[in-house]
């Protein structure tokens, strides 16, 4: 038998118990699929179920859309905006705004989208980003309202505001409180995202 692609000595036992596996992305995901598969090959196993492991990301997404498929009206309070369309709306704010950088617009608007991301994420206060005098959290502070006030205009909304929506969704029924969760290959776990875990968990 070839050498594994992933160690599931961490998740063994989970996976033999259908547990919910978490990864940061869908390559471990999908290694850890794949290396289980073998194991159970191995084994004489003729038949078997999916297990349950999702990149984290994926995983929050098939809930949320659990909640539109169910017509839950928070998640129907707007659509997640890809990258692009978050990016062109940056690129359309700086364009228009009265303080004019000399540069790229679309690479300034994908440091926009990058930074705010990072904000969200890590539940910081833009407000705070001033503190410093950066010329960069400067411009991001006068380009956030109106990137908002765009989003909002469009009914939009961010991967990290449709986080929010899950935990609702559990205390309506919607979704299923999971028994256990089990993280794997995380080097940090951002708070939005332990939030959310805790409460669907």
């Amino acid at each position: 038998m070839p050498s594994p692609l992933v160690d599931l000595a961490p998740v063994r036992a989970a996976l033999a118990a259908g547990e919910l596996v978490l990864t940061p992305n869908q390559r471990l995901a999908r290694g850890i699929e794949q290396t289980w598969g073998r194991e159970l090959a191995a084994a004489g196993t003729l038949v078997w179920e999916r297990p349950r492991v999702y990149a984290l990301e994926h995983w929050c997404e098939r809930n949320w859309q659990e909640l539109r498929d169910a017509a839950f009206a928070p998640a129907l309070a707007g659509t997640v905006a890809s990258a692009a369309v978050e990016t062109r709306l940056w690129a359309r704010v700086i364009a228009e705004h009265p303080v004019q950088v000399a540069g790229n617009s679309q690479g300034f608007a994908r440091l926009a989208r990058g930074a705010r991301q990072l904000l969200e994420r890590w539940d910081l206060d833009p407000a705070r980003l001033d503190a410093d005098g950066h010329r960069g959290a400067e411009l991001l502070l006068a380009w956030l309202p109106a990137w908002r006030k765009a989003m909002a205009a469009c009914a939009l909304l961010t991967r990290e505001q449709s986080l929010d929506v899950l935990p609702a969704g559990i205390a309506a029924g919607l979704l299923t409180r999971e028994p256990a969760v089990h993280l794997l290959g995380f080097a940090t776990l951002p708070p939005c995202y332990r939030r959310i875990l805790t409460s669907l968990c």
